[in-house]
């Protein structure tokens, strides 16, 4: 329904009272119907309690608490913590581990804890680029298209990327900005994102009135790229010029065992899907106890 995505965004912003509006009578919205709730006026609905709503939704109330002691907490409304409140804690997430429950961390245990809570408080970065199939722009002798690449039965190394390329048949060139996104790996502790920014050209070999080809060519490998504006489809096929891989002093560029086909496709999709797993990889570090809550809440949301 219309009013779930609002509310669910009041979950996340608690949002406060409008400063300066006169004070209102709230209205009973025990009777309500979810119909006549959604037909209030959003400053009235800003204002009403969040457990009664949340009640009068999904039947249950602990899951705002979860939530709200979840937000006052990573902007440490809670602190201090009692001597005694910590190492309960610590208890727990020793329990959750598996480790011997002693209300003191190890230093590996704190490293754990330091990289879970990094993985659980990640913001998604989206890449733009809707729908199932690739806007190209072809117009007499320029082509220009924007999507995100993956390969074909592999992984790649950038997941989140966004490229965009343009070919002017007059100085037969294709070029490729691109902007990958090196997410930290799931395993590390590292809690920060870097942008990476490269130019690729292409040589165009071939220019017709519904594809290009172009191909781009060093001493380890070869690729040919190809731009179709009617089936509306960019690939590329990378071939090793060198069995061995290369050296490039800083970094080492490995063989391939077989030619590597990359495709482009819309990027919104892939970006979201990307998150959505590492969201819910990261739901596993949550307190055993609250993720049965959490749990119990979603499915709740899919009734």
């Amino acid at each position: 329904m219309a009013f779930r995505l609002e509310f669910l965004a009041l979950l996340i912003l608690l949002l406060v009272p409008h400063i300066g509006v006169a004070e209102e009578t709230l209205p009973d919205i025990s009777n309500m119907s979810e119909d006549e709730l959604d037909k209030l006026p959003q400053e009235t609905i800003e204002r009403l309690p969040m457990k009664e709503v949340m009640a009068k939704y999904f039947g249950d109330e602990l899951i705002i608490d979860y939530m709200v002691s979840l937000l006052l907490s990573r902007l440490m409304y809670f602190a201090p913590y009692s001597e005694s409140e910590t190492k309960e804690a610590i208890k727990r997430f020793q329990a959750d581990l598996g480790n011997a429950v002693t209300g003191e961390l190890t230093v590996g245990q704190f490293n754990e804890l330091h990289r879970r809570f990094n993985r659980s408080s990640e913001n998604p970065i989206y890449v733009p680029g809707t729908g199932d199939e690739l806007f190209i722009g072809m117009i007499d002798n320029y082509l220009s298209v924007e999507g995100t690449w993956i390969i074909e039965n592999d992984k790649i190394a950038f997941p989140i990327n966004l490229s965009k390329i343009e070919c002017h048949k007059h100085t037969k060139i294709c070029k490729n900005n691109q902007v990958d996104v090196a997410t930290p790996n799931f395993e590390s502790d590292n809690d920060s994102s870097q942008i990476v920014l490269s130019v690729y050209r292409y040589e165009i070999i071939s220019w017709s009135n519904t594809e290009v080809v172009a191909q781009s060519k060093t001493d380890c490998r070869t690729s040919i790229l190809t731009i179709n504006n009617s089936s509306k489809e960019v690939f590329e096929v990378t071939r090793i010029n060198n069995a061995k891989g290369c050296d490039l002093g800083l970094v080492t560029i490995p063989a391939l065992d077989k030619p590597r086909i990359s495709r482009m496709l819309p990027g919104w999709k892939i970006s979201y899907n990307f998150w959505q797993d590492r969201k819910k990889a990261a739901s596993m570090f949550l307190n055993s106890e609250v993720r049965s809550l959490v749990e119990s809440f979603n499915k709740q949301m899919k009734q």
